[in-house]
């Protein structure tokens, strides 16, 4: 999860010229808004996980390798990786059994509607980036 810190949330914009990034947003940071806003609305722990980890397999230029997968529509190709990366961790493991929680119920956000939807309807993902941005926009 700590790789997270040092990815930029919006796709790698921040090396190009195109845009006017002025702030630093981390995919880490994003991860964890998103699990704040699960738990707010749900006190579910198992969501709530799925929300923390929707991102843990996403690499630096986010959606750009989807579209390099040919998943431009979906943008879902880079969370395939997001179960193995779970299993793979020791100490996300241990406290995943030490709750009874099986890998399965927290590793496809998609199965729960507050965790993701698809547009337009809303999700903790769409909302939490989507909230950022224009506080974003606003500070400038």
């Amino acid at each position: 999860m700590m790789r997270l810190d040092v990815i930029w949330m919006s796709c790698g914009t921040l090396y190009t010229k195109i845009y006017n990034d002025k702030y630093f947003y981390s995919s880490l940071t994003h991860s964890v808004a998103v699990e704040l806003n699960i738990w707010n609305f749900t006190h579910d722990k198992k969501q709530t996980i799925s929300g923390l980890f929707h991102d843990i397999a996403t690499p630096t230029f986010k959606h750009c390798i989807d579209f390099m997968n040919g998943d431009s529509e979906h943008q879902e190709s880079t969370e395939e990786k997001t179960e193995q990366i779970i299993r793979n961790s020791k100490e996300i493991m241990n406290l995943l059994n030490r709750d009874n929680i099986k890998v399965e119920e927290i590793s496809d956000y998609h199965i729960y509607p507050i965790a993701d939807n698809d547009t337009p309807r809303l999700s903790a993902d769409r909302f939490e980036y989507t909230l950022h941005f224009k506080f974003m926009i606003s500070l400038d």
